[in-house]
């Protein structure tokens, strides 16, 4: 199976991809400020959200991570994968980051 790895670099980009093929989407986030990514748009149903993890970088206080969701391209079909990244209590604030990939996904070559 051929994995894309997907990083802020790629924010605003179009991607083309097949059906059976995976996203690995990988965010900076610094959770012990309470900031955090909230999606906007899933992708879903032509890009699914089959896993969802977060490493942190030390154990340190305020140190970062990076949280990291896989997506897997399940049908043809063109989809938005967007998030927002900042403090969810704070309500109508802008966000201090967004992220958004339009992703077109295409039958498998044979």
């Amino acid at each position: 199976m051929t994995v894309l790895l997907i990083d802020q670099d790629l924010a605003g980009q179009k991607l083309e991809l097949e059906v059976g093929e995976q996203i690995e989407l990988r965010l900076p986030e610094n959770r012990t400020t309470g900031f955090k990514w909230t999606f906007n748009e899933y992708g879903s149903p032509i890009c699914v959200l089959t896993k969802d993890s977060f490493d942190l970088n030390s154990n340190k206080i305020g140190s970062d991570g990076r949280h990291v969701w896989t997506f897997d391209t399940m049908n043809v079909g063109e989809c938005n994968i967007s998030l927002s990244y900042g403090r969810p209590w704070q309500g109508g604030e802008a966000a201090a980051r967004t992220f958004n990939i339009h992703i077109r996904v295409l039958e498998r070559k044979k």
